[in-house]
């Protein structure tokens, strides 16, 4: 593997960064040093109020780049980033000689600036390609989801959703940098933790009444919600009587589930949950630790079956120790159950998680990228359509995670949170409300404490911190 030393001269040098770790699949990098048997990459730009200036080098060969800025400010930082990332991209493929699948785009979310692209009469297709050289099985993955998008994004001026973080599971899995924590560690706080939740909920209730809001989509996630008492549950959805379109509860963990609990989510009106296998290998369960098996799976989809609720399954590409044949065994298997909703995450190796911490070597990023390609190929011929995406920073291979569904039984809070197009009321710890200001081009966030003890000791100043949010101006 090529060695690269790596010097970046930006205001905007974080977000520029994020296309140089890209490329860390192909290339070692050291970052502002200098390294013995390593070659150098400078990257400087110069900005002004209608124009910037780039230079880059790479192992020797310079180039200078010159491009005109919008005048509008926002715009003028955005173009600013998108510049730089492109020259940035530009050179490392070259001295790299690698494609990658989603060219010079980083961040989240290639729908929202497809769909933007769009708006602006763009041909947002031949954009992706030929301007940040996206590939085209990308790209129409893309146009598909933007395509699929447009039914389901027919908001209301006064429409709003709400989100219940509730962070607790039955053990934690390795991959996981969520804000949860497994059961047994934080038990102590699981009474007094539901107790300030319902009082932000109700504090959230309030500010829907006073705006005149209209629910439109209510999601608890985690964590795993359903990990609590089937009664302590049942007490917070029932805070949530909003009379929304959708009601999601997340129950992931097959172990959570009884009938118990399913007649309780079927009782109070919930609309949709996940049961989410990963894996159908026990072997890759136990190292994960989620502390059930396949069968476990297997037994807590054919009980919710006999429920009215929609079902999503979760499958994650590229862990631990699983070739290509293991992740097509397991598709292949939540296939054969026909849920309603199959999302296939691509392993992400973010700071926290036990498996970043213990030096966990990613998968080879194209056996990845065989695992993703089967998965789009196989959902769609099964009749599943793409109807959301995301990418995050340490995706194996850079590659992306798509939510697939059958007709009609999309999940809207997905679509919403992914393509940021609704406001966010949102509870508990580590939970961030999201205001859209959509004349601005802009979006403020609310976040809730992180840690269970401190959102539960912050409790008081909760009330202030919705209204103040909310407050019309």
């Amino acid at each position: 593997m090529k060695k690269l030393c790596v010097f970046v001269n930006s205001k905007h040098k974080n977000e520029l960064m994020e296309m140089v770790r890209a490329f860390e699949p192909y290339v070692d990098f050291r970052y502002d040093e200098i390294a013995e048997n390593a070659d150098e990459f400078y990257y400087e730009d110069r900005i002004f109020a209608d124009s910037m200036e780039i230079s880059v080098s790479v192992a020797g060969y310079r180039t200078a780049l010159s491009y005109k800025l919008p005048e509008d400010t926002l715009e003028n930082k955005k173009y600013a980033r998108r510049f730089g990332k492109n020259a940035i991209y530009t050179a490392l493929k070259k001295y790299s000689g690698e494609h990658l699948p989603y060219g010079s785009l980083t961040g989240v979310r290639p729908t929202k600036l497809y769909a933007e692209l769009m708006k602006e009469g763009v041909d947002a297709y031949d954009e992706f390609i030929n301007v940040f050289d996206v590939t085209p099985e990308k790209t129409e993955h893309v146009r598909r989801i933007v395509n699929n998008q447009k039914d389901l994004l027919n908001i209301g001026e006064n429409e709003v959703d709400v989100f219940v973080n509730i962070p607790f599971c039955p053990t934690r899995c390795a991959y996981c940098s969520f804000v949860a924590v497994g059961m047994k560690q934080l038990a102590k706080y699981l009474e007094k933790y539901v107790e300030t939740l319902k009082n932000e909920i109700s504090i959230i209730k309030n500010v829907v009444y006073e705006n005149n809001f209209k629910v439109r989509a209510v999601y608890f996630g985690g964590g795993t919600p359903t990990s609590l008492p089937v009664k302590m549950l049942e007490d917070i959805i029932l805070a949530c009587d909003f009379n929304a379109r959708e009601f999601t509860v997340e129950a992931g963990r097959p172990d959570t589930i009884s009938v118990e609990m399913l007649d309780m989510l079927k009782t109070v009106g919930v609309t949709r949950i996940s049961i989410n296998p990963q894996t159908f290998h026990d072997k890759t369960l136990k190292i994960l630790g989620r502390a059930h098996t396949v069968e476990d799976t297997l037994r807590a989809y054919d009980l919710a079956r006999n429920y009215p609720m929609s079902v999503n399954m979760d499958l994650i590409s590229a862990l631990p120790g699983e070739t290509y044949e293991d992740f097509v065994f397991s598709l292949d298997k939540t296939l054969s159950l026909a849920p309603d909703n199959i999302t296939v995450h691509n392993l992400s190796l973010k700071r926290g998680s036990v498996l970043t911490e213990s030096n966990y070597e990613a998968t080879n990023y194209r056996d990845a990228q065989k695992m993703i390609d089967y998965s789009v190929a196989t959902l769609e011929n099964a009749g599943y359509e793409p109807y959301y995406m995301y990418r995050q920073k340490y995706n194996t291979g850079n590659l992306e995670n798509s939510g697939y569904s059958v007709p009609r039984k999309e999940c809207l809070y997905n679509v919403d949170i992914m393509e940021e197009n609704c406001n966010i009321l949102a509870a508990g710890a580590g939970a961030i409300s999201k205001r859209l200001f959509k004349g601005e081009n802009r979006i403020e966030r609310l976040a809730d404490v992180k840690d269970v003890k401190g959102y539960i000791e912050r409790a008081d100043g909760m009330r202030e911190r919705h209204e103040n949010f909310w407050k019309k101006r």
